[in-house]
């Protein structure tokens, strides 16, 4: 019996180093392509809408002087205070692999900021991107002084990252809502440093996956393990599965979809429908196991 468990722990311990070890390949690639938004299969309305760029000039500011270096996106110019969006990188990728993406949320009047750090699963990183907001808002000579409704905050993560918006929305109150791409799963993520409790989480999550590809499927987000986090969730929810997305690509091809998440959950838009058992994305064939849950209010 114990050379049988000591069996299966080399076995757990190989399949976590496999995922590391593929997950690090990502900084070697760019991660958001250019003009990804003109490339995008679109089968619905709403995210066909959304998947276009915004109507907003945007301007990129990195704060170098910070530890990790801080990158921020905004519109030049709104007239309303701007809801936030904290964007939580996977393992080794920086946010300028994600800059496509990023702008294109900002296009539509979020502030988007992100950071350099490569380790951001447990969620600690995207609470002190809150906190530093917080103090450039009080700070005159900063881009956000005066520009931030910090009332209004959500959290978007890929990989490591999908696990660290996760265990942020469970630890952070002021945090509204998480989309969470391609998260690590809750066991997975535990055994790795990145604990969340997913029957702690009452704020509303999107929960996203792709279809393509063993590391994906398989180690990564399994439709049993999905399947299992999703039930546990106790507020609003929504999740899906794109098609004709790997890994990798879940990082923008759900674009459209997300995009309006987050016009619905932090402006009030009305897009409650879409995101319905009875909706747009629910008829979308470019999609599998959707389902959905909205808490009452």
């Amino acid at each position: 019996m114990m050379f049988l468990i000591k069996i299966l722990g080399w076995i757990l311990c190989i399949v976590m180093l496999v995922i590391l070890a593929l997950l690090v390949l990502l900084r070697f690639a760019k991660a958001v392509p250019t003009r990804y938004e003109t490339k995008t299969t679109t089968a619905g309305l709403v995210e066909s809408s959304f998947i276009r760029p915004g109507p907003l000039p945007v301007r990129h500011f990195s704060f170098r002087d910070d530890s990790p270096t801080i990158r921020l996106w905004l519109p030049e110019s709104q007239a309303e205070a701007l809801p936030i969006v904290v964007m939580a990188n996977g393992t080794g990728v920086k946010p300028g692999k994600y800059a496509a993406s990023f702008r294109h949320l900002a296009s539509y009047g979020y502030a988007i900021v992100g950071c350099d750090d490569p380790s951001m699963g447990d969620g600690a990183t995207i609470s002190r991107l809150i906190d530093w907001l917080e103090q450039e808002s009080q700070n005159p000579r900063s881009p956000v002084y005066d520009r931030l409704d910090l009332s209004r905050v959500g959290v978007c993560g890929h990989s490591q990252g999908g696990a660290g918006a996760l265990c942020a929305i469970e630890k952070d109150k002021r945090i509204q809502t998480a989309v969470a791409l391609s998260p690590t799963h809750e066991a997975m993520a535990g055994a790795l440093g990145w604990t969340y409790d997913t029957t702690r989480i009452n704020r509303p999550v999107l929960l996203l996956a792709g279809f393509v590809g063993d590391f994906e499927t398989q180690a990564v987000l399994p439709l049993a393990a999905m399947k299992t986090m999703y039930s546990r969730l106790q507020g609003t929810k929504v999740m899906a599965r794109r098609k004709d997305a790997d890994h990798g690509q879940m990082l923008y091809r759900c674009d459209g979809y997300v995009t309006a998440w987050l016009e619905w959950q932090l402006k009030g838009k009305p897009y409650e429908e879409v995101f319905s058992l009875e909706g747009e994305w629910a008829r979308n064939p470019l999609y599998e196991n959707f389902d959905a849950f909205h808490s009452p209010v």
